[in-house]
């Protein structure tokens, strides 16, 4: 029973999921494909990467 679960039902479950959200943030985003900017990649958190890496 586990094995029908993982196999059959478990895939459309995700493939639901995916497209469901899909459209939600095309929707819901401005019309924007692209993520939202973050600010990580200032030069604060770069210097501070940096040293991290060194």
């Amino acid at each position: 029973m586990e094995g029908i679960f993982w196999w059959t039902i478990f895939p459309y479950i995700c493939a639901t999921i995916l497209v469901v959200a899909t459209f939600y943030r095309f929707i819901f985003r401005g019309k924007s494909w692209t993520a939202p900017s973050t600010k990580i990649f200032g030069k604060k958190w770069l210097r501070m990467a940096s040293m991290l890496i060194i």
